[in-house]
């Protein structure tokens, strides 16, 4: 606001609005990388509140740098598998549309923060439909893998309608599968150790692209939580 001010005052006289706007680029140049693109996004996404009917128009252009807008009016990077955003969880899309906004302000250690959030509620109601214990103690990767657990004959059942019926087969999938998933649980647990902000450690140094990569890790354990507690592999 000081900077805007110092504007006025240099057109005394008034300024039209090619002024405003020539002297609001040369403030706009002088700011940091990271201070522009928080700019730029916060106006996104005021644009879009402000003006409704602006928004497609705002996408086409976006989408060619390779930036969306969620339904939230969030941007965000073309690269999340943004289906997620579409979830009929409400603590998914509530998490995620969190965890851009805490990407567009640059707030990566947030970010992550509620990306994992997002695994904590959805194990955490699991365990207390099935009647499991220590949610809170359980480590990370023990309480997505704990989760998990609680769908095996699903799964299996999913795997001998769609012609997989030996049963060692069977087995070994459903091995590999939640492995993987287990194994995700592990590398978004060591993000959250390492990078988010839950212990109150906010790290300024962290790239945009650990955020990409803790939501496409993330996304594998969203969707197969999704996908076994909905039944939607049956």
């Amino acid at each position: 606001m000081f900077k805007i001010n110092e504007v006025q005052q240099k057109y005394k006289g008034g300024f039209s609005k090619g002024q405003l706007m020539d002297a609001l680029d040369g403030l706009f140049v002088k700011e940091s990388s990271d201070s522009q693109n928080r700019i730029v996004k916060n106006l996104l996404k005021e644009v879009c509140v402000s003006k409704p009917d602006y928004k497609k128009d705002v996408e086409s252009i976006i989408q060619t740098t390779g930036w969306g807008i969620s339904e939230s009016n969030e941007p965000y990077p073309l690269r999340l598998q943004i289906r997620l955003l579409n979830s009929e969880s409400e603590i998914v899309t509530t998490g995620i549309n969190m965890s851009m906004k805490r990407y567009r302000d640059g707030d990566y250690s947030g970010a992550i923060t509620s990306i994992c959030g997002i695994i904590d509620k959805l194990t955490e109601a699991i365990y207390a439909e099935q009647e499991l214990q220590n949610h809170k103690s359980d480590p990370f990767q023990t309480r997505v893998s704990n989760s998990i657990l609680q769908y095996e004959s699903d799964y299996k059942n999913f795997l001998n309608a769609n012609g997989i019926s030996d049963s060692d087969e069977k087995i070994k999938v459903w091995n590999n599968y939640k492995k993987s998933i287990s194994n995700s649980a592990y590398v978004l647990g060591a993000f959250r150790r390492e990078f988010s902000d839950v212990h109150g450690n906010i790290r300024s140094d962290l790239s945009a692209n650990i955020v990409m990569n803790a939501l496409d890790t993330a996304n594998h354990i969203f969707a197969s939580i999704i996908n076994l507690k909905e039944k939607n592999f049956a």
